[in-house]
């Protein structure tokens, strides 16, 4: 997908109709994503803007099964999931143009597979 246009938006997860940027993920072992994602930013807003990185939970388009740690959301009219179990920390550097915006239920949900996942 390297070099392919992405149609899916992500948002930050702490600001209701945000944007947010899609990531080039490095690893690539056992069951890591292994190609361009939009993502979803999770971190929060002050260490967004003081670090030079920030933490991501990666989108698929593959919604045939959503387990409780995804969430279920609509990106631009397209259903997608947000996966909580695949967070990463990655370089404000390699983060690509900011795409779409997610409703308040969509970032409710990724908060409540966050909660799952980290056992919050």
């Amino acid at each position: 997908m390297i070099g392919t246009p992405i149609r899916e938006a992500a948002v930050d997860c702490r600001q209701a109709g945000g944007t947010a940027p899609r990531t080039l993920p490095t690893s690539d072992v056992g069951g890591e994503i292994q190609k361009t994602r939009p993502a979803i930013s999770v971190s929060n807003d002050a260490s967004n803007h003081n670090l030079n990185r920030v933490q991501v939970a990666l989108i698929t388009s593959n919604v045939a099964r959503v387990y409780p740690c995804e969430a279920a959301i609509e990106l631009n009219g397209e259903h997608r999931k947000a996966m909580a179990d695949q967070i990463a920390t990655v370089s404000k550097l390699r983060l690509k143009s900011r795409l779409g915006t997610l409703a308040t239920e969509g970032i409710q949900a990724v908060e409540r597979a966050m909660r799952v996942q980290l056992g919050l």
